[in-house]
């Protein structure tokens, strides 16, 4: 073998377009020829640093990405589970005859049970939420929604004397549901709040 062949083997050999024969002439002449040798070294060398180059630093975005997931604090704010698990529990008990019976006062008995069974759930969310607190982000919007709905109907049909202060008052624990779940779930804010909020 000539060493021009024996370059184009050496090139071949790297792009794995050789066979056992040919590579086994390409070994017998390079063992005996310095200057393909040196040549192959070369371009095996060469052939690594295209294809092998150092890793690109990334920027570490963990804390943004934490902040804007809305990861549950726990540690010390054990109690806000607790309490919540607590709320849970007393709104579940609550509304079971709701759900169970159909009775709520002036309602009819199919309208008292779709009204015990939403209550039910959302209070069910809240326990969920103690019990796994990486959930309460998600559960939320659902939640606050609903508080809110029941709180503003509830000042509507106060305000309007269809219903009295002490009966309606009872929706306060929706809102303190709510506001645990807000806690749990890191106390998250719009952005537009944040950005009022924080220094300049």
């Amino acid at each position: 073998m000539d060493c021009a062949t024996s370059r184009e083997l050496i090139s071949a050999r790297i792009d794995g377009e050789t066979g056992v024969d040919e590579e086994h002439r390409l070994a017998l002449h390079l063992s005996g020829c310095p200057r393909c040798r040196t040549e192959d070294e070369r371009a095996l060398a060469l052939h690594r640093m295209v294809r092998l180059r150092s890793a690109e630093l990334i920027p570490d975005h963990t804390e943004a990405i934490l902040a804007r997931a809305g990861v549950a604090r726990l540690g010390r704010r054990q109690w806000v589970r607790f309490s919540l698990a607590a709320v849970g529990v007393i709104g579940i008990v609550d509304a079971l005859p709701d759900l169970l019976l159909g009775h709520e006062h002036g309602v009819p008995t199919h309208v008292a049970r779709h009204i015990g069974a939403l209550t039910v759930a959302m209070f069910m969310g809240f326990l969920y939420a103690a019990w796994r607190p990486h959930r309460a982000m998600g559960l939320l919007p659902v939640a606050a929604a609903l508080a809110v709905t029941m709180v503003v109907s509830a000042l509507v049909d106060v305000s309007g004397g269809a219903a009295h202060v002490l009966a309606e008052s009872a929706h306060l624990i929706d809102v303190a549901g709510v506001v645990l779940l807000w806690m749990l779930a890191g106390a998250p804010r719009p952005r537009w709040v944040s950005a009022r909020l924080s220094p300049a």
